[in-house]
């Protein structure tokens, strides 16, 4: 399965503002910057996009294990693209349930352009 990455006119536009900016910097490590990680645990890694301009409005994170790639919904619940192994998807639904507000509290950071907060395991 083919990564969840930003459409190619949001790349031009991170390219653009690095050359504006002054910066070398890599389209990696730009992305990285609007799509921060707030949560590691087993083999899992978790982040939240700061640019919703190739993302759907409402409430999601990314999640990467291995190679696979998934966008889980946060209201409601629910896997919205790409896979997971099924026993990270089920540890990964059971953490968003316990940690709901604090996923909540990050996307209302993310909308204020406010860093995101780390979200603990379990």
């Amino acid at each position: 399965m083919a990564p969840i990455l930003p459409r190619r006119g949001v790349l031009r536009a991170l390219e653009a503002r690095a050359t504006w900016a002054g910066t070398v910097r890599t389209v990696a490590q730009l992305y990285a910057a609007t799509m921060p990680e707030f949560a590691r645990f087993l083999g899992m890694v978790i982040t939240m996009s700061y640019d919703e301009s190739t993302h759907p409005g409402f409430p999601h994170y990314h999640a990467r294990y291995g190679e696979a790639e998934a966008m889980i919904g946060l209201a409601p619940i629910a896997l919205i693209a790409g896979s997971l192994p099924r026993v990270q998807l089920a540890v990964l639904r059971q953490w968003t349930v316990q940690h709901n507000p604090e996923l909540l509290d990050n996307w209302n950071r993310r909308a204020n352009g406010l860093p995101l907060a780390k979200v603990a395991y379990p």
